[in-house]
């Protein structure tokens, strides 16, 4: 490999760190919280302990909440959510999506927490694994 050649590990690295901050590769921590929903953010930061801030194209923050630590990271909406679980994804135990699902359903009130039951492949969406 030519010294002109970015490796892969290398290019993951600096992508990380221009969108998230910090390099998701490294950072050492395995549970992330994803929103798009700026006071949901600030709230969860409130009820936690930021231990660090990062500045990347968008705003993470590494807090403990109970025995845990996580890095939350606001989005803008859309589909970068996408990019962002790419970045995350050799080292990601768990990913929480933080949203308003009343807006989406009317059955479920603002401020309802809901679990999925399911997941799925997003090449294979008719594929469904029951969750525990």
């Amino acid at each position: 490999m030519s010294s002109t050649t970015e490796s892969i590990t290398e290019r993951r690295k600096r992508i990380s760190e221009k969108i998230l901050g910090f390099d998701a590769g490294t950072a050492g921590i395995s549970r992330f919280i994803v929103t798009n929903i700026k006071p949901l953010f600030d709230a969860v930061a409130q009820a936690g302990s930021v231990e660090q801030d990062y500045w990347g194209f968008y705003h993470s923050v590494d807090i403990k909440l109970g025995d845990n630590h996580y890095v939350m990271t606001l989005l803008t909406p859309g589909s970068v959510i996408i990019d962002v679980l790419k970045l995350v994804a050799d080292t990601a135990t768990s990913v929480t999506l933080l949203g308003l699902c009343g807006s989406l359903n009317p059955r479920y009130p603002v401020t309802s927490v809901v679990i999925p039951q399911y997941v799925t492949e997003s090449a294979e969406p008719s594929n469904w694994t029951t969750l525990n």
